[in-house]
């Protein structure tokens, strides 16, 4: 299922960023889907969880956001990066961002930084620094250290509360 940019994915600009040349010819195909878990039952008496999309959900409801790429370039990628502002309207879940061989790190200052949480702060207006909470994040990014082969396919991800 896709969904509106505007509401869930934003890729930065590789090409702008010198980070990636290939994209800018949109060889880098990305797709986001949201899903909640469900768990049920069977006849067996065991429990089974499964997950199913989401196009409307209550507050409160615990979502995951996964962001499917493949490279579509007879070229590997190299300098991948994946970045997704974290919709207002969500508060991510600590420690939930997933990612395979991605480096994950995080912006609280609207996407102009990034880092690993523990090296991110917010500042209050009398000028005091305190270490940033999950709250505070504004976008995530996925590094990728080597190179996205031709055709390769792939996930990340992370979970979120719906406010």
């Amino acid at each position: 299922m896709k969904y509106p940019p505007s509401i869930l994915l934003l890729l930065v600009a590789l090409s702008a960023a010198g980070l990636l040349p290939a994209r800018a010819s949109g060889q880098i195909r990305l797709e986001t889907v949201i899903e909640m878990e469900v768990e049920t039952v069977n006849g067996a008496g065991q429990k089974e969880t499964y997950r199913i999309p989401v196009d409307r959900a209550a507050p409160g409801s615990r979502l995951i956001y996964s962001i499917h790429y493949k490279n579509e370039s007879p070229e590997p990628a190299a300098n991948a990066v994946i970045t997704t502002p974290l919709p207002a309207n969500i508060l991510y879940q600590e420690g939930s961002a997933q990612g395979g061989d991605a480096r994950i790190s995080f912006s609280v200052d609207g996407g102009r930084t990034y880092h690993p949480p523990a090296q991110l702060f917010i500042t209050d207006p009398s000028g005091r620094r305190f270490p940033a909470q999950p709250k505070d994040y504004t976008h995530i990014r996925w590094t990728f250290d080597t190179p996205l082969a031709p055709g390769a396919t792939g996930i990340v991800s992370y979970r979120a509360i719906l406010k």
